[in-house]
């Protein structure tokens, strides 16, 4: 199975909308079954699949019982430290369709390419911007 920018993105941008910090300071968390419900447009596979290797990337906590054989079971914690940080260069759609671009033309769609494509694209907007 293949890993797909957009289901990255779109599976980031829904944990981040869903995952909370409860009043008792305890992150509340979904199952990947309910979770699969909100992104209608993907397969159960595709979501199932984003995760476990974002979580293994760590970008978030995906809690899944290897054990059982099946990812129906797995919980999502949260996003981590990395995963925000990848989100926050992904999350502008100006950015992301350069970031898709150069994925295309370069032909690699691996998570750290499109991390490092993200980072140059907002260092030359920063650039563009406050040096003249």
């Amino acid at each position: 199975m293949r890993l797909k920018p957009e289901v990255i993105k779109d599976v980031l941008l829904k944990i981040e909308e869903v995952v909370i910090l409860d009043e008792e300071l305890n992150f509340e968390g979904i199952g990947i079954e309910d979770f699969c419900e909100l992104l209608p447009k993907y397969s159960k596979a595709e979501i199932a699949y984003t995760c476990l290797k974002l979580d293994e990337g760590n970008l978030i906590t995906f809690d899944h019982t290897a054990s059982s054989g099946t990812l129906a079971e797995g919980y999502i914690s949260g996003i981590t430290y990395y995963g925000h940080e990848f989100l926050e260069q992904i999350r502008n759609e100006t950015v992301w369709n350069k970031i898709k671009d150069l994925c295309k033309k370069a032909g690699c769609h691996a998570i750290s390419f499109m991390a490092a494509a993200g980072e140059a694209i907002l260092l030359e907007a920063i650039k563009g911007n406050f040096i003249s």
